[in-house]
């Protein structure tokens, strides 16, 4: 007696887990496409001005909290940078900000988000191993199409 449910059943199921892996998949990736998109235009603008350090918060993963002026108003940002330079409080620190819209800053520079793709990249090759993975299950507990 064969206990795998009919043909029908199993290509249904089959089209909806590639449908939803697929969604998942570009949804995440549109949004990190759009992301990166952005960060890379607002690199493409960006203007550079001095900031001071404000606080550097050690249960933070060692944040550096900063201020810095643009016409005339104070604009506050916080980031945390790998390899943690050594700063301390009241030390004058390059700051990258978009000159559209100041509040919106970096320590780094916006340039620095080339490698963007790279993780989107990564997350499609495993969408398509998670794919596939998927579909040999239910082709083992499914009855093929004939």
């Amino acid at each position: 007696m064969n206990d795998k449910p009919k043909p029908s059943s199993a290509w249904n199921l089959k089209f909806a887990a590639g449908a939803l892996v697929f969604l998942a998949w570009a949804a995440v990736v549109s949004f990190g496409l759009r992301d990166w998109h952005d960060e890379y235009l607002v690199g493409e603008r960006a203007e550079a001005t001095t900031g001071t350090v404000f606080e550097i918060e050690r249960n933070n993963h060692g944040q550096f909290d900063y201020e810095y002026s643009v016409g005339g108003a104070t604009f506050r940002g916080g980031q945390v940078i790998a390899g943690s330079p050594r700063l301390s409080v009241g030390d004058k620190i390059r700051v990258c900000y978009d000159p559209l819209n100041p509040s919106r800053s970096t320590l780094t520079t916006f340039g620095e988000v080339g490698a963007r793709p790279i993780p989107l990249l990564l997350l499609t090759i495993l969408a398509v191993v998670v794919f596939l993975r998927l579909q040999s299950f239910l082709d083992k507990y499914y009855e093929p199409l004939e």
